[in-house]
């Protein structure tokens, strides 16, 4: 994502950034979107595609409340593994507020994930099959997986301590 602009200081905007990086690993029908060690600032990113890796040292800190960080549509062998995602700590708002949803996907992965302050879900899968969710720790938030109308989900080895938020 440092090639296409993201700086990972926690303070800039890396939307554009992480966006072009994705458009770019999805028109070479796939890749490996990387990211380095530091905060990276975003809204909502998306990927259609197949053959897509997101993984690095990096974190993905949630700009504004209401969003998903990384929303995943109908792609298929979509791996996300060992990033962080930090939602908007303290915050009691009932605003949709999620680190990966996957609609319609196929044989995607989400494993050694750590996902914090999420107030919806830290993972939502809908409508996917042949999908795995493993080895995430899912810290501070209100929900940990949801799984809606899928087939064929493994789920395993997750750890998830998420007291409920009682301001709600």
């Amino acid at each position: 994502v440092k090639h296409y602009g993201a700086v990972g200081n926690g303070i800039a905007d890396d939307t554009t950034a992480i966006q072009a990086t994705i458009t770019a690993a999805v028109a070479n029908v796939g890749g490996t979107v990387y990211f380095p060690n530091g905060n990276y600032l975003t809204n909502t990113v998306t990927v259609s595609g197949s053959n897509i890796t997101f993984t690095g040292e990096g974190a993905l800190v949630q700009k504004t409340l209401g969003f998903a960080i990384l929303t995943a549509t109908s792609c298929d062998q979509l791996t996300i593994r060992a990033l962080t995602f930090h939602g908007i700590a303290g915050s009691t708002s009932t605003s949709y507020n999620t680190a990966v949803d996957l609609i319609g996907c196929t044989n995607a992965r989400v494993d050694g994930c750590t996902i914090k302050n999420m107030l919806y879900y830290s993972v939502h899968l809908t409508g996917c099959s042949n999908c795995e969710v493993t080895n995430n720790s899912i810290l501070a938030g209100s929900n940990g997986i949801r799984l809606t109308a899928c087939d064929h989900i493994f789920v395993d080895g997750n750890y998830i301590n998420t007291p409920q938020v009682s301001t709600f």
